[in-house]
């Protein structure tokens, strides 16, 4: 999904992902929220040694960029940017929710496996089934297109949503505390609810963990779309005048 946006700033800026550790082979997955946040600013070090830094995370790597701006302030650093896409800053409660057939539909919608018309019925057919067979299941009904764009097997299909679970559990204990300058909130058609109730009873609670006032930007999409092929040329756009403003 990345790629989509990253594709837009050949050539204007340098961009770059950070990818979880255990997708790869030999690679285990990370042991604390902190593990991973300390292994991601080591990267970004290794990258750019220096500030000024933007950081920006989608979904739950909302507050993985929040943590990586703290830490990178808190070593004196300027960060100018930290973009939250579509993520309320208290995420264990949503994460205590996902079940292994929920992380499983909502990669496959992540990754364009699946529709959301097809969420009630996937759910109903898959949580009796074992865990393989669900994977499978999801994989067996895929467009054989989009397996073919992305390279995917089953076996790398199954590596991903357990490198996913493990995500959950790490955010399941995860508490925001401290600040960061301010935050870059973007948002959309949440899960749940209005925009309005997402807005007033969620995201704005970023306003507790930054120091100065904080911008709200509506984008177009829902939470699993807003940077799909359908709406990455409006995102994009809403991005770079984002930065612009705070990068110059």
């Amino acid at each position: 999904m990345f790629v989509n946006l990253a594709k837009y700033f050949t050539g204007e800026r340098p961009f770059y992902a950070l990818r979880a550790r255990g997708f790869g082979p030999g690679e285990t997955h990370f042991g604390s929220f902190d593990d991973m946040v300390s292994t991601y600013v080591a990267a970004i070090r290794r990258a750019r040694p220096s500030g000024p830094y933007a950081v920006a995370g989608y979904s739950y790597g909302g507050a993985v960029a929040f943590e990586i701006a703290k830490r990178l302030e808190a070593d004196g650093d300027k960060v100018d940017f930290v973009g939250i896409f579509n993520l309320p800053p208290r995420i264990s409660d949503r994460m205590n929710e996902i079940t292994f057939t929920d992380g499983a539909i909502n990669l496959a919608l992540f990754l364009e496996l699946i529709d959301d018309t097809d969420i009630e019925r996937l759910t109903s057919t898959l949580r009796p089934l074992p865990e393989a067979d669900q994977l499978a299941h999801l994989i067996d009904h895929a467009p054989r297109r989009r397996l073919s764009e992305l390279d995917l097997s089953l076996e790398r299909f199954t590596a991903w949503v357990h490198l996913a679970q493990s995500m959950v559990h790490l955010g399941r204990s995860y508490e925001p505390s401290g600040s960061v300058g301010q935050v870059k909130v973007f948002y959309c058609t949440p899960l749940r609810g209005t925009k309005e109730e997402w807005l007033d009873n969620q995201l704005s609670h970023w306003d507790r963990f930054t120091r100065e006032p904080n911008t709200y930007i509506e984008v177009d999409g829902e939470h699993y779309t807003l940077m799909s092929p359908r709406h990455v040329q409006t995102f994009q756009a809403t991005l770079r005048h984002e930065l612009g403003r705070a990068l110059g």
